[in-house]
C-alpha cells in the first residue's frame, strides 16, 4: 500500500510500534485508534488499514481483502462501494 511495510508481521514491541505508526499513516487515523484496530486484528497489518479506514470489523476485513488478493486498495474500494 504505496510505500509502507503493509506485509510485515509484528512479532515484537518495536515492530509492534512500527506496525502502530504504519497503520495510523495508512489509515489517516491517530496512533490509539491504529493500535486498537490492529490488536482487534490480531496485530495484522492489512486487516487493520481496511478496519481503521472503513469501520468494518475484523472478519468483514478479512474477507475483503482474501477477495481480493490481499490487496489493500481493491479492499478499501470494495469496502466502500458496500456502503
Amino acid at each position: 500500500f504505496g510505500n509502507l511495510m503493509v506485509g510485515m508481521r509484528p512479532i515484537n514491541e518495536k515492530l509492534h510500534q512500527r506496525a502502530v505508526v504504519t497503520v495510523a499513516e495508512a489509515a489517516g487515523v491517530s496512533q490509539e485508534r491504529s493500535r486498537s484496530a490492529l490488536e482487534s486484528a490480531g496485530w495484522r497489518v492489512r486487516e487493520a488499514i481496511v478496519m481503521a479506514r472503513t469501520g468494518v470489523d475484523a472478519a468483514t476485513a478479512t474477507a475483503l481483502l482474501e477477495r481480493h488478493g490481499g490487496r489493500v486498495r481493491e479492499a478499501l474500494e470494495a469496502a466502500h462501494r458496500r456502503r
